[in-house]
C-alpha cells in the first residue's frame, strides 16, 4: 500500500508553510541553554504551541527545566513523562559534503499512545536501521525551504510498512500543526498509521504553518535536539523531491532524556497581548535562564475540520432489524458538522451503503442502519464527519479530503425463528442493589425489564447495596453477589439468580467493622468458576480479600497500600496487560492520592502502580476495567473521582504505558485480619 503523506488539498490562500527558529542564549561561563523560539514571536490565540528547550552542555548531569510567564493569559508548562527517541542519520549537505548526525524527538505519549508505542517497538526491533528518508519536499510547491522530510518506508519509495496492522488516528484539538519541528505519521488515508513518519520544517512563522494537515496526520512528537542535522537533511540536493544521495538511518534508540525539555504555551482564547516567557534550566550547580516575548494573534486558519473523537464500535443486528449508534465528534472551530455514511469507496453525496438503508441526524450524531430483509453477512462502510462549511480548504465542502472517516463493520445474522420469552427465569437478567437511604435490597429483572424477584439481603440497613454477578459455586448458573456499601458490616451474600434462594454468606472482617465493602467477581485464578474479591469500604484500611465460595476457602488476603489509611479500597479484576492473565486493580478512597495499584491475581505479587491524577489530590478515586478495544488488546483501566454520580464515564488508562508487567516490583503487604479462615463462611 502506498503510504502518501499529502491527502488534503492545498490551502486556497497563497501562503508558504513554515516553522520556528532556534536562537542561542548569550555567551556565559556556565552551560548555555538553546531555546527554540518563534522567529516572529507570535502564537495563535486559540491553540497551544510547543517549543523545545535544548541544553548544549551539562557539567553536573541531569537538568531540571522550569518555565513561567508574566501574563496570566498565557499559561506555560514543561511537559512531564514521555520517552525520547534518537535517529542517527548520514547523507550529504547542500554543498555535497558528507555529514552524519542525530535527531532527537520527544514523544507525545499522552497524545498518541498507540503510535508512540508502535515507533518504540519498531526501533527496539531494529526496523528503522538502514531505512532512508525518501522524500524531502515543499508541500506547496513554491520552491522554498518550507519542506517536510519523510522516511520509514521499507521499499525506500513511500510504499509499504511494517508487518504490523495499521493503527487508528489519534487526534486532540489542542495539538495541531502550529509548532516547528513536529513529527507526525505519514499515511495512505484515515486510520492508516504505521512505520512511516515525517518532520515538519524549522524557522517558519505562524502565517506559514501547514495547518491544512490538521487532523489528517497524527502528531506524535517534536524535535528537541539535532536541529543542525535536520537542516542538512532538509537542504540536501534533490531530484524533484527525492534526495540524490540517500539520507540513511544508521541506527535508532529509545531513551529517557534528562537534558532537553519541551514547554507548552497555552493562550487564553482570544488573547492579543504580549507575554514574557522565562525558561530556567538547572543542573544543580549552574542554572541558566532565558526570557523571550510572545504575542497572541488570531489564528490565520479560522475553520478546521472536526474529527471522530473515539472509535465507533462495530455493530451487530439481525436481518431487517435497525441498529443505531452515535458518532462521537470533536468540533474544533465551532461550526456545524455534517455526518456522512457511505460505502468504502466513499463516493457520491448521498448516504447509501450496500444491502441496507441509512438515516443520519447530523445535529445529534445519531446514525440508524436497517439491513435489508433476508440479508445476512457483513457490511463494511465508512462514517465521515466534516465541517458543514469549510472556507479554509479549496475544492468545496464535500471532497473526501475534508472528512475524517472510520471504517465500521455491521454483522447481520438471521432473525430468530422462535421468539425468546423475556420472563424466562433462566434467561438474561440485570441486577441492581438499593441506593443509600432505602432498605438493603437486591432486585433482579428479566430482559424485558419485568421484576424476576426483589429481596431484602441486609435487614435494617439503609446504606446502599453493591452487587456483582458470576458463577461462584461452579454449578454453571450465574449467581448474584451482594455486599453492604456505606456503614455496613463486612458481610457477603450469594443468591441464586433464578430463584433468589440464599446460597451462602461470609463475613470477612471483625463483627464491629461498619465500613461496608467493595466487590467484584471473576475467575481470578483460572479455576473454571468465579471467585469473589472484596475490598474494605469507607473507614477501613486497604485490605483486599479473594474468596473461593465453591470450596469455602480464602485464597488471598493482603493490604493494597498503606494500612494506616482509612478511606477504603476499591477493587476490580481484569486482563489489563494483554495475554498476562487476571490482575487485581485497586484504588483508595478519601485521604489517599490518585494511585492505581495492580497485583497478580494468582499470587498477590505487586506488579506496579501509576498516578491517575494530581499527586496532591486526596479526594480518592474509584476504578473499573473496561471492554477490550480489540480481540487481542488489553482491557483499559477506567478511573473516576470518588463520589462521582452513578454512570459517570471513567477516564481510560493503559497501564502498560506506566508498568512493565514482566518485572514484578515486590510482593503485596499481607497479614491476618484476626479472623479464623474457617469461620468466614456462615452458610
Amino acid at each position: 500500500m502506498l503510504r502518501r503523506l499529502f491527502r488534503a488539498p492545498s490551502p486556497s490562500r497563497n501562503t508558504r508553510c513554515g516553522l520556528t527558529g532556534f536562537e542561542a542564549l548569550e555567551a556565559r561561563e556556565v552551560p548555555a541553554v538553546t531555546l527554540g523560539t518563534i522567529s516572529q514571536p507570535q502564537i495563535p490565540n486559540d491553540v497551544p504551541v510547543f517549543l523545545p528547550v535544548n541544553v548544549t552542555s551539562v557539567p553536573a548531569g541531569a537538568v531540571t527545566t522550569t518555565v513561567s510567564t508574566d501574563n496570566a493569559s498565557v499559561q506555560a508548562a514543561v511537559l512531564t513523562g514521555g520517552r525520547s527517541v534518537r535517529f542517527d542519520v548520514s547523507g550529504v549537505d547542500s554543498t555535497g559534503a558528507p555529514f552524519s548526525g542525530s535527531v532527537t524527538i520527544r514523544l507525545f505519549e499522552d497524545v498518541a499512545p498507540l503510535l508512540t508505542q508502535r515507533v518504540i517497538d519498531l526501533i527496539n526491533s531494529g526496523y528503522y536501521n538502514g531505512k532512508i528518508f525518501h522524500r524531502v519536499t515543499d508541500l506547496l510547491g513554491a520552491g522554498g525551504d518550507n519542506v517536510i522530510i519523510q522516511g520509514g518506508s521499507p521499499n525506500g519509495d513511500g510504499s509499504g510498512g511494517s508487518a504490523l496492522p495499521d493503527l487508528r488516528d489519534e487526534y486532540r484539538a489542542d495539538v495541531r500543526f502550529v509548532s516547528n519541528g513536529l513529527v507526525a505519521a505519514a499515511n495512505a488515508g484515515d486510520d492508516g498509521n504505521d512505520a512511516q513518519f515525517f518532520f515538519t520544517d524549522l524557522n517558519r512563522p505562524l502565517s506559514d504553518q501547514i495547518q491544512f494537515l490538521n487532523f489528517n496526520h497524527t502528531i506524535f512528537g517534536i524535535v528537541t535536539d539535532g536541529f543542525d542535522t535536520l537542516l542538512k537533511m532538509r537542504d540536501t540536493p534533490k531530484s524533484g523531491s527525492t534526495p540524490t544521495t540517500n539520507l540513511t538511518i544508521n541506527s535508532a534508540a529509545v531513551f529517557t532524556d534528562t537534558k532537553n525539555a519541551v514547554i507548552k504555551l497555552t493562550p487564553t482564547a482570544g488573547f492579543t497581548g504580549t507575554a514574557n516567557v522565562t525558561v530556567t534550566a538547572n543542573d544543580g550547580t549552574s542554572p541558566t535562564q532565558q526570557t523571550f516575548a510572545v504575542q497572541g494573534v488570531p489564528n490565520p486558519v479560522t475553520t478546521t475540520k472536526p474529527f471522530i473523537t473515539t472509535p465507533i464500535p462495530d455493530q451487530t443486528t439481525t436481518a431487517g432489524t435497525p441498529v443505531s449508534f452515535t458518532v462521537p465528534v470533536t468540533i474544533v472551530s465551532g461550526v456545524p458538522t455534517t455526518i456522512a455514511v457511505r460505502s468504502l469507496a466513499f463516493t457520491g453525496t448521498t448516504n447509501t451503503i450496500p444491502n441496507a438503508t441509512v438515516t443520519v441526524d447530523s445535529a445529534t450524531g445519531k446514525v440508524t442502519i436497517t439491513p435489508n430483509a433476508g440479508f445476512t453477512g457483513t457490511i463494511e462502510f465508512k462514517v465521515g464527519v466534516r465541517a458543514t462549511s469549510q472556507p479554509d480548504n479549496a475544492g468545496g465542502t464535500d471532497p473526501y479530503a475534508n472528512y475524517d472517516t472510520q471504517v465500521v463493520r455491521l454483522t447481520v445474522t438471521a432473525a430468530p425463528t422462535t421468539p425468546t420469552d423475556p420472563t424466562d427465569p433462566t434467561g438474561p437478567f440485570t441486577v441492581t442493589g438499593s441506593a443509600a437511604g432505602t432498605p438493603g435490597t437486591v432486585t433482579v429483572r428479566n430482559s424485558d425489564g419485568s421484576v424476576r424477584y426483589s429481596t431484602t439481603v441486609f435487614d435494617g440497613f439503609t446504606g446502599g447495596v453493591r452487587v456483582a454477578t458470576g458463577d461462584v459455586n461452579g454449578d454453571g448458573v450465574e449467581d448474584v453477589v451482594a455486599v453492604p456499601a456505606f456503614g455496613g458490616a463486612s458481610m457477603i451474600v450469594v443468591l441464586n439468580s433464578q430463584t433468589g434462594a440464599l446460597i451462602r454468606t461470609a463475613t470477612v472482617f471483625e463483627n464491629s467493622f461498619r465500613g461496608g465493602l467493595y466487590v467484584q467477581v471473576g475467575d481470578a485464578q483460572n479455576l473454571g468458576y468465579d471467585q469473589v474479591i472484596v475490598g474494605a469500604g469507607d473507614s477501613g484500611g486497604p485490605r483486599v480479600t479473594l474468596l473461593d465460595f465453591k470450596r469455602g476457602v480464602e485464597l488471598l488476603n493482603f493490604f493494597a497500600g498503606d494500612d494506616n489509611l482509612r478511606g477504603g479500597v476499591d477493587v476490580e479484576l481484569g486482563d489489563v496487560f494483554a495475554g498476562r492473565g487476571q490482575m487485581i486493580v485497586t484504588s483508595m478512597g478519601p485521604g489517599a492520592g490518585p494511585e492505581v495499584s495492580i497485583y497478580n491475581a494468582g499470587t498477590a505479587a505487586f506488579v506496579g502502580k501509576f498516578l491517575a491524577g494530581d499527586a496532591t489530590d486526596r479526594k480518592g478515586i474509584l476504578v473499573d476495567v473496561g471492554d477490550r478495544p480489540s480481540s487481542t488488546a488489553a482491557r483499559p483501566i477506567l478511573v473516576t473521582p470518588f463520589g462521582s454520580p452513578e454512570g459517570t464515564p471513567g477516564a481510560p488508562f493503559d497501564p502498560s504505558k506506566f508498568i512493565d508487567p514482566s518485572k514484578p516490583a515486590s510482593t503485596a503487604s499481607s497479614g491476618s485480619n484476626g479472623i479464623d479462615i474457617n469461620s468466614l463462611f456462615n452458610v
